[in-house]
């Protein structure tokens, strides 16, 4: 399978455990936040969430003074349990968290999560973009150490011992990346443990793009093409994570086996 002309469709499997949206921003007022949630919950019903809480959460900020400022913010938190979706507001921030055992098409949750960005944007005049992240946390759990470069690539995964008798219990690396108007966070681990009784290791992909620019988060999130775009910058991440070998397991439509690797799941 040539590696440069993989897409995602290509791929029946996927190791994919957490999916994090984000959009931060100033601007709204707490008493605006009722037109808003007038707004999403119609809206998030037919999407399919089933379940709504406000809670109050501390805010802690730094000021002039030795001591910190504590402020109550309202969040509102919706959830759709069928589809593993959390999405929580408030006059900072939009926060939509995906973790299911199926594969979610990004076009799913992206819709949603960039109309609510929509009702904000059309509802408040002062609505200022900050900061937009999408961060995508994909790991599995290999029980021979010695297989795990077969799986994942060794200039990532580094499985070398620099000193003689010891193990390494945590190998990790991070890279910190930036275009100038994109930046990428990413971070490759292997941390021994166990399931069971038997001894695994979980490796971990988690990988996190970000805008700060306004027109840059204001361009992308209202735009279908630009937004899709961003998710493409880290599936180019996840393939160049993974050897040619694991390619081939993922893009495989038969159920794994093997306990060799487990957390290895069909998109279906």
């Amino acid at each position: 399978m040539q590696r440069d002309k993989i897409t995602r469709n290509d791929l029946k499997k996927n190791f994919l455990k957490k999916i994090i949206m984000r959009l931060d921003f100033q601007g709204v007022l707490q008493a605006e936040m009722e037109s808003i949630i007038l707004k999403v919950k119609p809206f998030l019903k037919g999407k399919g969430f089933n379940r709504y809480e406000e809670k109050a959460v501390n805010q802690i900020s730094s000021n002039e003074s030795s001591l910190p400022d504590i402020k109550s913010q309202m969040v509102f938190s919706f959830t759709a349990e069928s589809l593993g979706y959390t999405l929580e507001m408030s006059n900072t921030s939009i926060i939509m968290t995906i973790m299911s055992n199926t594969y979610s098409p990004f076009d799913q949750y992206s819709d949603i999560f960039c109309h609510i960005a929509t009702i904000y944007n059309e509802t408040i005049d002062f609505f200022t973009a900050k900061r937009f992240g999408l961060r995508k946390i994909n790991f599995c759990f290999i029980k021979d150490k010695n297989k795990i470069n077969q799986y994942f690539v060794p200039a990532y995964y580094n499985c070398d011992i620099p000193i003689s008798g010891f193990e390494s219990k945590i190998m990790e690396q991070k890279n910190n990346l930036s275009d100038g108007l994109k930046n990428l966070n990413l971070r490759y681990a292997i941390e021994e443990g166990q399931i069971d009784v038997e001894r695994y290791y979980k490796v971990t992909l988690d990988a996190d793009i970000y805008l700060t620019s306004q027109d840059e988060i204001m361009k992308t999130v209202f735009n279908e093409q630009e937004i899709g775009a961003i998710n493409e910058k880290l599936f180019g991440v996840y393939i160049n994570a993974i050897t040619e070998e694991f390619l081939n397991v993922l893009a495989s439509d038969r159920e794994m086996t093997t306990n060799e690797i487990l957390g290895v799941e069909l998109n279906d």
